[in-house]
This record gives structure tokens, C-alpha cells and sequence, in this order.
């Protein structure tokens, strides 16, 4: 095709894909066009002249696809035929028939959506005329012209230019920070003036770039070095690069070292940093560099050798890189790249801290920080402030630039970032006006079927082999327009070696990535010849039909060929260029710009939505390509959250992003680290005889004299003299802080500068780090770390202090990986006797665990504690028992039988010393939370003392997989044959929260709202059936599964119009009769043929044949229909206090924002029945980790303003909103005309879509449908979904008012899944739905319909609220959800409400206030912008209470049921 046919046949192929996706929406999938259809709809929508030469294109780039077993002739579009094979996937074995390979995915979401990005219209020539106006001298325009070397700009990238520009000519610090998006040229947009103005001047100031991660570096690294050899070629002067980090060699002289990624082949050591550099005819050459070091001892260290690629035969020589440290520290480069975590460490290293502008020679005057998104939390005020001590230390003005892609506050996030006001801050992003739509994206959920009850990475596995199939074979352009690899990421390293070594097993590899001669490259059961060999097919049709025919990926060329696999992890470094499927943890996830990367895979729910966007924008790094994304889900836990919300992954929406500065904890460390900064300038380290501090201080030292020199400093400091000021003042002036702020640091415990950092240095130099034993001091016994003082200084910026660790000693030759120390609660918990941890097995194939043996009892001496010290008894009813912390832990390989899906856990318990004094924090009068909390005391180190807390296990339980078997036992511990527990002791920083607890049934008012009573009811049976079917035996996956087949079961008889009292007469088999007609609707599998293995569907029937399930059911069945009593007390109160638990952490995070409540502390509760119960809010770092501190210092500042935010934080949520939300519109669509005229238009409209999109929504506003972004979300989705209409809103109406008279005639409520399984057998919603969404195939109509409501009615209100509120503790195993009704029903009444749509409101609230000091403002039409005037009238109309003009104060705005509500006091009211 020519450049104009390509854009106008890929416009074609965006129509017939925009078709298509409304289709898939419905569920759809198996749709196909005729020759005809295809000309037609071309002809009516597209603008291109012929569409039989256009559908002739694009079946020639296979963009379009004919179907091999149709007459006559019939087409899907790529995307189309893709989507149908992810959704058919099936587990498939070599020598068993295809239907009996287990179904893999019981449901999808799919989005298709256009691309867009700024449009680069500007010419070079322009570029020029437009920057002359800047003042830029000549001699720097000329070079611009050189470095855009013919390219066009887009408008941002010209604004960011010159702002550069601008802010270089400042002479003062400035930043600029650049947000686009990914691929749209923001790094250009920082080069084009820092080459311009290196290339002016050889002597002039220098450019760093500084990197969060080494895989960001190491691929910018290669893009710079092709930008400075175009600069060179153009004719300018040759710049040189240097990269200082990790993997950067020592000298020419030394070998490298292999821990950086440095592997030989022959006599050459391959660069494990760069790849050739070198243009050729699809792009660059990629290939590996080997490093040709010169014979013999060189007098300069600059003439370090070449890299020579193994492909083309180019070479990079050492007048355009510094390849070595010896090279960069004798002439420094023009461009030095670095990490953080380098830059830190050599502020104060003699040999090396010139190279990065501290000392001697040039200095730099522009810094680029990219990603900056990245630095979050405390590890992002680490760098903030190592930014700051750099900047001090530098002593000249800098320009910061900043590039993110995905942050909301870039200006206000990057003044924090770098130090810089904001008043001097450019914030630079494209005009959403000046966007260009070009090509495509696809994004596809898929949700595991847990009928098949394989694991979730099979799932995953079967979908990277199709993703990597379906995306363009290797050798095609990069003007291609699916890419050639596929990028998987996974959040943890045991993970991330389960999947690469269970990917490499399905393309036919070994454990280390050769051709197996025994294996079988799975993908090629999908192909006819092999298929054929390993298995016979008898019908080809039905084959192809059920989508294991992989016709699609043999057009494509793929063939029977095996992918190549590779890993990318903190164990397993670097990116190789030739592999087809990259599985990665976070390594990868920010700046790394492949183009060939053609589609990425998150393997279950994103953590961090920011974090997700990063991954995602891995894919279609060229503008024309068309990337897919696929998020592989379970159906438990977040994962069933996230797909039920499939909005929020499809079209997420990022938070504002905050540094947490005022970290008291970071402070601190930082503040350690600026002494190491202060003795490098106070004893010259960049002398005459170079040194390192922190060599010096991190061990014994044989050099005498520079020991005497520290220690002598240090005692001056101790002194108390001039040197104590002086530091004093340098630690303020580098870190930036107010005078009180450094007295803090300086001198408030813990972990104080003068009064504990110094002294210990000083200790350990004088005493040559000794400590007593046995009363006689023992040289080199004290703490001896790889970096300086461990117990202030973490070992790396982003990692905690040094926390109580265990020591993992692997069996002999095992993986060096393993060889290492952990905290002693994540060992604990990741080798928990029965578990098999695939952590470490980065060269072996076996994991590690801790035997459970069959007896159930584990000798601690045997392997999980040998050696272990005795912390502390626990009493127990058979008399105290010792807890033992381990010291050392002993894993052993798992015999061959032993699976690596073995898992185990500990049942983690929690006690503290009750008799511990803390202080007593003031609580309000007249508090929003009344007297439910009437005691807070805090327990800090700076204070009266830490509290001690113990953490232990007495049971565990494992469940040990083998073939055929899986054994599920409980354990228990010995220590010398006597009963013990395991755990271990921290003294840290808490707050302990007294709780008056309602000892009365009546006060949770269960009887207020029929619908949440409903809710209860399911829930309580729920967690009383799970319980008691585990307690009976069986495993928690089995028990949660027929716990929900069980109440499916239950409604059913309801709808026959039973009794479920008629259940508890039911013998074993009238179980299985009445199980086996719902069991396929809650697991959602479809009709199977004979040959059909559906194992969760047998081990669920197969459990309701057992005595003990069945006389569990029998107790448990009656609470359905059981209306409170005391018996539910206990359960309510458990809840009620994890609701309690979770509103205080989410007050805790809106106080303290300068902290991640969820990483940084734990909540723990502690109940023993009575009138009180006890919160535990505690630091995660022993000696404080500043949170805690935090917290106190607010708490007794504004005791009332924190209790409000926990009230606030049991208000209804954004996802709790949607549910009466899009009920609301519904009714809107028939009783407004705006809205549903608005509805029409946008629904019809095909032009300017955004602009009808923005009008319906203006319409609801005015009807007071809140615009959160999850009901804007939802309502385009769900409602407004492509293909929707009047009819479509006629089915919601119809299915949610039989879903509400289901629950009311059920006393209990149906969960989503389930009356989507009763609504698919209803015969008037059925006979709707087929005239919305009309299949071609009628085959399993009852199936389909199920999966079509299941993406069109949307989650109840009462169910969704567990969701936002979550008290986080990684010890605590399962716990109960949270329902903030039961602790907001509890708290005080609130104010009366005040209607603003009457005549007299001002005096009704002038009343209200009076009396009660606060009230709350409502609008009875829920026309929010009335709410609004009269809020903006009390703003500046005072009311007249008795002789005062009041102005209210506005406490807060609440919404519920899609109606808002605005609290205001007297601000004279007392606390």
C-alpha cells in the first residue's frame, strides 16, 4: 500500500472494527460479514473510493480475514477472529481429545477505542522562525536545525523547547515538566535543547540524566547515543555519554562483574547496557555489543577499547562513550546518565563525586528526571530530598526537567520533586485540540473459569501463547501494525519464575529456555497436521467453532515454531532482544521503549492504577500500531471486584499524586545521610589522597589515619562546638528545612542526628567496632553493613531500615538467589510449613519449602526455627507456651510428587504488654463519633516508650498438592517435643484506640433498612458456611464455591415457591438433584459435551454427598430466614469493629498524607468480648517509622477534625453511588424529555460523539446525577453501552425490578452471578433480550444471555460497600468485610436537614444552628446547582442569629442515594 492508501484503508478498518466492537459488546463473537455486507457498510460509512480494492488491502495485510470453512466466502476483521479465540481458550494436552481440555475463560470485557496523539505539524523552518523569537543565540538555532534534523515538532514539544530555553537563561533554579502521553515525543522535547546547547560549547555546563530504575536507563541510553551520532553527522562537534551506575565497569584493567548482567562468550565480555546503535533498513541493528578491551596497561583510562556488535559489525568507541568509571572520573561527559540510588551513594566518594558535579570540574546545569510519576511515598521523599542535598552540594543553579505520562498535579508534584516554588515551574502538555486520531487500541478482560479449576496461570499461560500469535510474525517493519513481542507482568518473583518456566513448558523448552526433545509446543494442537498426530479430530467444523482451530496465528506465519522466552526481575536483569515474550515484574513497567513490543498481559488485578497505565503504554510505542492489553482475572478477592467494575481497569482514572515530605522518618535518614555529606566536605575526600566516607563508616578500617580524622570530627560534634553548628546549618540548609523542622530532626527521638547517628559513629570508630561479650569488648562484633550505620541509613533508597531479619540457608548447590536474609515476617509467611515457594528459583527448576508432615506437628529445630530464641510465653488452656523467633530457616527441595501449587499460612495472633504507659491523647466534646471512642493513648519512642507487641502462630495449615491428590492439613508446633508457637517481637511506635462497643443487638438498628438486613442475612450464612464446611474438611476454595451453589440453591426454592425450611429434610442425593440444576449458572459454565471434564462441578456435588457437609447445611440454612437475636451479636460486633478499624486507617491517610497508611502501618484489633475493645494502629518499623508520630501530633491538635473524617469515611463511596445512580437514569429516560432526547442524540450520533457524550451528561447533572468518574464510567458501559437503546433500557428496567422482587420474596439477598443465571431461564427476558442483541447462532441461548446480563446490570449498592472500606494487615488471613451502616447507624443523629428549596431556609437554619451548632443543607428536587447558590449566598450573606451576623462554616459534603447534602457549623461552636 502507499502512505495515502494505508491511512485510508486503516480508516476503513477502524469502521468495520468500530462495528464489530458492538457486537462483542453484546457478546457477540461469533459474528461474520459477506463479501456484500463488507461493500455495503464500507460504501455507507467510509469516505475512500472504492471499497472492493480497499477490502482486497486490507485481506492482503490480513488486517481483514477470510474464514477457512465458509461458503459462501465469509470475513471477520483480525481483531474480531482474536477475541473469539481468547474467549474460547481451553487447556489442551498432547494425546487427549480437545473437548475434554478444561474451558479456561468463563467471561470477557472488550474495549476498542482510537488512538490519539499530538499532531507534529510544525516544520523545521517554522521551529526555527518561532524560537528566533526567544532571544536564542544564533550559534544554539544553528544546532537546533542540526539536532531536528528535518523532523516536525508538535506544538508542546516547540513550548517545552523554549521554556527550557528560557529557564537555562534564568541563571536560577527552574523546572519544566512535560505530560503527554505515551509516544508522543517528550524525551525529544528535553534533547533538542540540551544537545543544542552542549553542542555550542565544549566548556560549557553539563546535562544529567537521572533515572528511578536500571532498565529505564539502559534504554535511554541507546537513544541518546543515536541522537549524539546524527548530531555528528549533521557536522557538530562529537558529544560524549557516560553511564554510572550498577553495571558500569571499574577500568579496562578489571574484568566486570557478572552481577551487573555481564556474561563471556569466548574471549569477549558482552555489555549487558547496550545494544548496537547502528541504523539499518527497519531501523536499528539491536544486536549485542561485545567489549574488545586493549592489550596491556593503558596510559589513560579513556582508551578503554570498543564495543563491537555481533551482528552488523559496528562499533562504539571511546571518543563517543565513557564506558568505565576510571574513564568518566579522568574526563568527565558531556551526558552522564545515573540512577538515584548511584547518585547517592557518591556524593561523598573522593574518586567519584566530580563526575556528578559535586566538587571540581564542570558542573551541570541540566537535570532530567524522567517517569517522575514514579516517586511515590517515602522512597519518592527519599529522592526529593537526595535532590536537594545534590543541589546544595553543587552550588549553582539548575534547570529541572520532569516527563510523565500519566500524573494529574505534574506543576505542584514536580515543585515537590526538585525543590523548586512553584511560581517557577512550566507545566507543559499537549492541547486536547491539537490531538490527531491515529490507530488503534485493544483492551480484553478475561475472567478464569473456576469450573475448570485450573490455575489462573494456565489461563495466563494459554493467553500469551495466542497474544504473542496473533500480533505480526517476526521480520515485519516497524511500520507494522501489531508488533512482534509481548510483555507480561506479575507482582511478586515467585510469580513471576511459576510463569516463565510454565510458558517455557508450553512452547516445548526446558527449564532454561532450549528445545526439549520431549516436549510439545502446545500451540501447535491448534494446527490441523498436528493436531491430527497428538490427536485425533473428528469434527473439524465443531473444532473450528469452539475456537481451538488457531487458524488465525497459521495465517500470520506462525507455523508449529516455539516462542522465545525470557525473564526480567531484580534476580534476572536485562532485556533480551530476541525473544517473543518478556515476563517481568515491575522492572519494565516505566520508559521502556521498545517498538516492537506489540501488546502487554497483567496477570491479575493492578495494585496501583498509575502503575497499570505505566505497563499498558509499554505496547504501541509506534503511532500506527494497534497494541492490545490484556488483564487476566480470578474470580475471588479484588479480581472479582475489578471485573465486576471492569470500568475502572478499562477507563481508569489516576489520582492526584503527593510526596510525603513532612515523613518525620525519612527526615531523619536523610538527615544521616547529609552527616556522611558534611564529613566529605569537612575532610576533603577529593584531595590528594582520595577516600570514601562511607567506606570508612560502614567497617573496620586499616586506615588508621582516616579514622582518627572521622572520629575526631565526630567528637568535635559531640562537644558541642562550632563543628555542631556547622553541621546543624548544612543539614538545614541540604535538606531544606525550617528551623524548628531541623531541631527536630537533630534532636526529638528517635533515631536523632546529634543525640543517637553521631554517637554510634563515634562508638564504633573509637571502639573499633566492638561490643561486650562476657564483659570483655570484642573488635569487629558490631553491625558490619554493606552501607553505613544500617540502623539510620536504609541500603538503598528504596528500601526500609534494617529491619529484624532471618537468615534463609538453602540445601547445598541450591540457587544463589537464595542465599540470603529476609524480615522475619515475610519468611515466615513465604516458607509457612506447606508452602512451595518458587522465589529464589531463578537457575533451578524446584522451588523450597518447610515440610508438613503428615502427622500434622513440626520440630521448629527441624527447619523453620533451629536455633531460635525464646521471645515470650503465651498462655494458653494447657498452660504457657514458649514463642519461638526464628534466627535461621532451613527450606528443603520438596520430594518430585510434591507440586509447586502446594501451598501453606500461618493463623497469625497478636498480643501487646497491657502494661506498657502511653500518653493520653484529649478527645473532643461533643464529638462527631459521640462516646464510642473514649480513650486514645499513644505509645512513641520520643514520649514515654514504644509498646511492645509479639506476633506469633500456634497453628498453621497446609494443603499439599501431588498428582491426583491434594492433602489438606492442620499443623501444630514442638520445640524439644513440648507444644510451642513461632513469631517474634517488635517494640514500636502505636496508638492504642479504647472502643465502647454496643452491647445490645437493638443498637445497630438492623431493623432500619430491609435491603441491608437482606445483604446481612446472605453474608452471615455465607461466613458460617464457609466456616463450618472448613472446620468439616474441606479445602476454603471448595467451601466458598458450594457455599454459593448452596444459596443459589435456596433462592431457587423460592422462586418455585417453597419453603427453605423443606432443605433440612433433604438427604445426600436430593442435594446433589437440586444442586446439579444451579451449579452450572453460579460457575458459569456453558453446556459440555460427554467427554467434558468439569472437576469444580464434580468436587462441588461430590462435597453435598458428605454427612458432615450436609449437617453443616442444616445449621446453617435457617439464618437465611432468621430475623436477629442475640446469636448474631458476636458476628455483628466483629464487623462493626473491622468497619471502626478501616474508617480510623482512612482518617489516618487523610491526616497524614505524607504517608501510604496502607504500607507504612497495621491494624490490628484486639476484642475479648465485655463493653471494650482495643484498635492497635502500630508502625511497620521497629523505633518508629514516623506515621504513628504524626498521627499523635495531629490527633491532639484537632481531636474533633479527625473524629469527623471517621465519620466521613462511613459515608457512601463513588462505587456504592452507581447502583441508585444509573437506577435513577433509568427512570429519567422516561419521565424527562432532555435527558431522554439528549440520550438519542448521542446514541445515534456518529460525528462529534464527545460533544453529544457531554451533553446527555449536562442533562443528568441538572437532574443531580453526581458526575463521579464511576458513574460516568458505568453509565457509558452499562447503559450507554455501543448498540444500546430504548429497548435496551426497557430490559435493565425489567431485569432490576425482577432482581428486587426476587430478593424481597427471597428475605435474603441474590448476588449478581446468580440472578443473572434465574433471569437467563426467564422466558419475557430472554424474548427482550434476543430482540437488543440478536445472535446468528442460537446454540446455548441460556449460557449467552447469562454472560450478556452479566455485563449489563452491574453490582448492588449494599454489596459494593465492603469494597472501599478495608482495614489492610498482611497478617490477618480472610478477614471480615466491613459495613460502614452498622457503624454509622451507632454514631450521634446528624443534623436536621434544612431543604434550601423552600421560601424560608435561612431562618430554618438560623433556628438550627441556634440550638445544635451545625446542620446540614438539602435539596428536595436534588437539583444540585440550588444546593450550590445557597452555599455560595452564605458565603457572603451573613444570618442574623439574636444579634450576631454568622457566616457558617462548611464542614463537609456527603452523597447518598445520588443525592448531596452539605454540613455546616458556627465556627464559635466549642469542641
Amino acid at each position: 500500500m502507499t502512505t495515502f492508501d494505508r491511512f485510508a484503508h486503516l480508516a476503513a478498518l477502524d469502521a468495520l472494527e468500530e462495528a464489530d466492537a458492538r457486537k462483542i459488546a453484546w457478546g457477540l463473537i461469533d459474528e461474520s460479514w459477506t463479501r456484500d455486507s463488507l461493500a455495503d457498510f464500507l460504501k455507507e460509512h467510509w469516505d475512500g473510493p472504492d471499497a472492493e480494492v480497499c477490502i482486497d488491502e486490507l485481506l492482503a495485510e490480513n488486517l481483514l480475514v477470510q474464514l477457512p470453512r465458509e461458503w459462501p466466502a465469509r470475513y471477520r476483521t483480525r481483531m474480531a477472529e482474536s477475541v473469539r479465540l481468547f474467549a474460547r481458550l481451553r487447556q489442551l494436552f498432547p494425546g487427549k481429545p480437545w473437548p475434554s481440555g478444561s474451558r479456561l475463560v468463563s467471561d470477557f470485557r472488550f474495549l476498542r477505542r482510537p488512538r490519539a496523539f499530538p499532531e507534529r505539524n510544525v516544520e523545521p523552518a517554522e521551529a526555527l522562525e518561532l524560537l528566533q523569537g526567544h532571544e536564542l543565540p544564533v550559534a544554539v538555532l544553528s544546532q537546533v536545525g542540526r539536532v531536528l534534523a528535518g523532523r516536525s515538532l508538535s506544538h508542546f514539544q516547540l513550548e517545552a523547547t523554549a521554556e527550557i530555553f528560557s529557564a537555562l537563561r534564568a541563571k536560577k533554579d527552574r523546572g519544566v515538566v512535560i505530560g503527554a502521553g505515551t509516544g508522543s515525543g517528550k524525551t525529544l522535547a528535553f534533547y533538542l535543547p540540551a544537545l543544542s546547547q552542549l553542542a555550542v560549547d565544549d566548556h560549557g555546563p553539563r546535562v544529567i540524566a537521572i533515572y528511578p530504575r536500571n532498565e529505564l536507563l539502559k534504554d535511554q541510553l541507546a537513544t541518546a547515543l543515536q541522537e549524539v551520532r546524527s548530531l555528528r553527522s549533521s557536522g557538530s562537534r562529537l558529544l560524549t555519554i557516560g553511564a554510572y551506575f550498577g553495571p558500569t565497569p571499574f577500568s579496562s584493567d578489571h574484568e566486570p562483574d557478572r552481577r551487573g548482567g555481564w556474561r563471556k562468550e569466548k574471549s569477549a565480555w558482552l555489555c549487558p547496557f547496550l545494544t548496537c546503535p547502528a541504523s539499518n533498513s527497519g531501523g536499528n541493528c539491536g544486536g549485542t555489543l561485545a567489549w574488545i578491551r586493549p592489550s596491556g596497561k593503558q596510559s589513560s583510562s579513556l582508551n578503554w577499547g570498543y564495543l563491537k556488535c555481533q551482528t552488523c559489525g559496528g562499533r562504539v568507541t571511546s571518543d563517543e562513550l565513557r564506558l568505565t568509571r576510571t574513564a568518566m572520573q579522568e574526563q568527565v561527559p558531556d551526558i552522564l546518565f545515573t540512577t538515584t540510588e548511584m547518585l547517592n551513594q557518591q556524593l561523598s566518594d573522593g574518586w567519584s563525586r566530580h563526575v556528578f558535579g559535586v566538587g571540581q570540574g564542570r558542573g551541570p546545569n541540566l537535570v532530567l528526571l524522567d517517569e517522575i510519576h514514579t516517586y511515590s511515598g517515602a522512597s519518592g521523599a527519599q529522592v526529593a530530598y537526595l535532590l536537594r542535598r545534590w543541589r546544595h552540594l553543587i552550588g549553582r543553579p539548575v534547570t529541572w526537567v520532569g516527563l510523565s505520562a500519566t500524573l494529574a498535579n505534574a506543576a505542584t508534584f514536580f515543585s515537590d520533586l526538585c525543590g523548586v516554588s512553584p511560581e517557577y515551574i512550566a507545566d507543559v502538555r499537549p492541547d486536547p485540540n491539537s490531538m490527531k486520531s491515529k490507530g488503534s487500541e485493544y483492551q480484553l478482560l478475561l475472567r478464569g473459569d473456576p469450573a475448570s479449576q485450573a490455575a489462573l496461570l494456565s489461563t495466563s499461560i494459554q493467553s500469551l501463547m495466542l497474544l504473542r500469535r496473533i500480533l505480526d510474525e517476526n521480520g515485519a517493519s516497524l511500520g507494522g501494525s501489531y508488533g512482534t513481542r509481548v510483555f507480561a507482568f506479575l507482582e511478586n518473583l515467585d510469580l513471576v519464575n511459576r510463569l516463565y518456566r510454565q510458558v517455557l513448558s508450553a512452547e516445548g523448552r526446558d527449564p532454561f529456555g532450549n528445545p526439549d526433545r520431549n516436549g510439545h509446543v502446545l500451540a501447535s494442537l491448534r494446527i490441523p497436521d498436528d493436531a491430527a498426530r497428538y490427536a485425533g479430530i473428528d469434527d473439524e467444523a465443531e473444532w473450528d467453532r469452539e475456537g481451538q482451530f488457531w487458524w488465525l496465528p497459521e495465517k500470520l506465519g506462525f507455523g508449529p515454531r516455539s516462542l522465545q522466552i525470557s525473564r526480567t526481575s531484580s534476580q534476572d536483569t536485562g532485556v533480551s532482544q530476541s525473544t517473543d515474550i518478556v515476563i517481568a515484574t515491575s522492572s519494565l513497567e516505566v520508559g521502556y521503549d521498545d517498538p516492537r513490543v506489540g501488546a502487554i498481559l497483567q496477570h491479575k488485578a493492578p495494585r496501583d492504577i498509575a502503575q497499570f497505565l505505566q505497563r499498558r503504554g509499554r505496547a504501541g510505542r509506534v503511532q500506527d500500531q494497534r497494541p492490545w492489553t490484556v488483564v487476566v482475572l480470578s474470580d475471588y478477592g479484588r479480581d472479582r471486584l475489578a471485573f465486576q467494575s471492569y470500568e475502572t481497569i478499562i477507563d481508569p482514572s489516576v489520582p492526584a499524586k503527593n510526596l510525603p515530605l513532612g515523613n518525620q522518618s525519612v527526615r531523619k535518614m536523610q538527615a544521616a545521610m547529609c552527616l556522611i555529606d558534611w564529613i566529605a566536605i569537612r575532610l576533603g575526600v577529593d584531595g590528594p589522597h582520595r577516600w570514601s566516607v562511607r567506606r570508612v563508616l560502614s567497617k573496620p578500617s586499616e586506615k588508621y589515619s582516616l579514622v582518627q580524622a572521622c572520629q575526631q570530627l565526630l567528637g568535635e560534634v559531640l562537644d558541642g562546638g562550632a563543628a555542631q553548628k556547622d553541621l546543624f546549618a548544612f543539614v538545614q540548609s541540604s535538606l531544606k528545612l525550617s528551623l524548628e523542622e531541623t531541631k527536630s530532626v537533630c534532636w526529638e527521638y528517635p533515631r536523632s542526628l546529634m543525640l543517637e547517628v553521631v554517637p554510634t559513629a563515634y562508638r564504633r570508630l573509637t571502639s573499633n567496632w566492638s561490643t561486650v561479650q562476657s564483659r570483655e569488648a570484642v573488635p569487629s562484633t558490631d553491625i558490619i553493613a554493606r552501607q553505613p550505620l544500617p540502623e539510620f541509613i536504609p541500603s538503598t533508597l528504596f528500601s526500609d531500615l534494617a529491619l529484624p531479619e532471618v537468615e534463609i540457608a538453602p540445601p547445598p548447590n541450591y540457587d544463589p538467589a537464595a542465599e540470603t536474609s529476609m524480615p522475619v515476617g515475610m519468611a515466615l509467611s513465604e516458607l509457612a510449613p506447606g508452602k512451595v515457594t518458587l522465589r529464589w528459583a531463578v537457575q533451578k527448576v524446584r522451588g523450597l519449602w518447610i515440610e508438613a508432615p503428615a502427622s500434622g506437628v513440626i520440630d521448629l529445630d527441624a527447619g523453620l526455627a533451629p536455633g531460635g530464641e525464646v521471645i515470650t510465653n503465651v498462655h494458653t488452656l494447657d498452660g504457657p507456651l514458649p514463642i519461638v523467633r526464628p534466627v535461621v530457616i532451613r527450606p528443603t527441595e520438596p520430594p518430585p510428587r510434591v507440586q509447586a501449587t502446594s501451598n501453606g499460612w500461618l493463623k497469625w495472633r497478636f498480643a501487646i504488654d497491657a502494661d506498657d504507659e502511653g500518653t493520653q491523647l484529649p478527645r473532643p466534646r461533643n464529638s462527631p463519633l459521640g462516646q464510642l471512642v473514649p480513650n486514645v493513648t499513644a505509645y512513641l519512642n520520643a514520649d514515654r516508650g514504644p509498646l511492645q507487641t509479639w506476633r506469633f502462630a500456634l497453628e498453621g495449615t497446609a494443603e499439599v498438592v501431588m498428582p491426583g491428590t491434594r492433602r489438606r492439613q492442620d499443623l501444630t508446633f514442638t520445640r524439644g517435643g513440648k507444644p510451642a508457637g513461632v513469631g517474634f517481637a517488635n517494640m514500636v511506635d502505636a496508638l492504642l484506640v479504647t472502643v465502647a462497643v454496643p452491647e445490645s443487638l437493638a443498637a445497630f438498628k438492623l431493623d432500619t433498612d430491609p435491603g441491608r438486613l437482606r445483604q446481612l442475612r446472605t453474608d452471615r450464612f455465607a461466613h458460617l458456611t464457609r466456616k463450618g464446611l472448613e472446620q468439616s474438611g474441606l479445602g476454603p476454595f471448595t467451601a466458598a464455591w458450594v457455599t454459593d451453589v448452596v444459596l443459589s440453591v435456596a433462592a431457587d426454592a423460592v422462586l418455585r415457591g417453597d419453603d427453605i425450611n423443606h432443605l433440612l429434610r433433604l438427604g445426600a442425593q436430593q442435594w446433589q438433584s437440586l444442586a446439579a440444576t444451579v451449579v452450572d449458572g453460579v460457575l458459569l459454565a456453558t453446556n459440555y459435551t460427554e467427554v467434558d471434564e468439569t472437576p469444580l462441578r464434580d468436587t462441588v456435588l461430590d462435597a453435598l454427598q458428605s454427612s458432615d457437609t450436609i449437617q453443616v447445611l442444616n445449621e446453617t440454612i435457617p439464618t437465611l430466614k432468621q430475623e436477629p437475636d442475640q446469636t448474631w451479636l458476636p458476628w455483628i460486633r466483629s464487623r462493626f469493629m473491622h468497619t471502626l478499624a478501616a474508617a480510623w486507617q482512612a482518617a489516618a491517610q487523610q491526616v497524614c498524607p505524607d504517608f501510604n497508611i496502607d504500607t507504612d502501618a497495621l491494624v490490628d484489633i484486639l476484642d475479648e468480648g465485655g463493653p471494650r475493645a482495643r484498635i492497635v494502629m502500630s508502625d511497620t518499623v521497629p523505633g518508629g517509622g514516623g506515621l504513628v508520630e504524626a498521627m499523635t501530633r495531629r490527633l491532639a491538635d484537632d481531636p474533633r477534625r479527625f473524629d469527623t473524617l471517621v465519620a466521613a469515611a462511613v459515608e457512601p463511596s463513588d462505587s456504592e453511588e452507581v447502583d441508585p445512580s444509573l437506577r435513577r437514569v433509568l427512570g429519567l429516560l422516561t419521565t424527562s424529555a432532555s435527558v431522554r432526547d439528549a440520550a438519542q442524540r448521542f446514541r445515534e450520533g456518529r460525528a462529534d460523539r464527545l460533544q453529544a457524550w457531554q451533553d446527555l451528561n449536562a442533562c443528568l447533572t441538572e437532574e443531580g446525577i453526581p458526575q463521579t468518574h464511576a458513574n460516568l464510567t458505568a453509565l457509558s458501559t452499562r447503559i450507554f453501552r455501543p448498540g444500546s437503546g430504548s429497548e435496551s433500557d426497557e430490559l435493565l428496567r425489567l431485569a432490576l425490578g425482577r432482581w428486587d422482587d426476587i430478593d424481597v420474596r427471597a428475605g435474603f439477598a441474590i448476588d449478581h452471578r446468580a440472578i443473572c443465571a434465574f433471569l437467563a431461564k426467564d422466558d419475557q427476558v430472554l424474548d427482550m433480550l434476543r430482540r437488543v442483541a440478536a445472535s446468528t447462532n442460537e446454540a446455548d441461548s441460556q449460557t449467552r444471555a447469562q454472560v450478556v446480563l452479566l455485563s449489563l446490570l452491574w453490582t448492588r449498592a449494599c454489596a459494593r460497600r465492603p469494597e472501599t472500606l478495608r482495614a489492610t494487615n498482611r497478617f490477618m488471613q480472610n478477614p471480615l468485610a466491613t459495613e460502614r451502616t452498622l457503624l454509622k447507624d451507632v454514631l450521634p443523629s446528624r443534623p436536621a436537614g434544612i431543604d434550601v428549596d423552600g421560601e424560608k431556609w435561612r431562618d430554618a437554619l438560623a433556628s438550627a444552628l441556634h440550638s445544635h451548632g451545625t446542620a446540614r443543607l438539602v435539596s428536595s428536587s436534588s437539583k444540585t446547582e440550588v444546593l450550590a447558590r445557597a452555599v455560595q449566598e452564605l458565603m457572603v450573606d451573613p444570618l442574623a442569629l439574636d444579634w450576631l451576623h454568622v457566616y457558617p462554616q462548611v464542614e463537609g459534603i456527603t452523597r447518598e442515594d445520588g443525592r448531596y447534602s452539605v454540613s455546616v457549623s458556627l465556627r464559635e461552636a466549642p469542641q
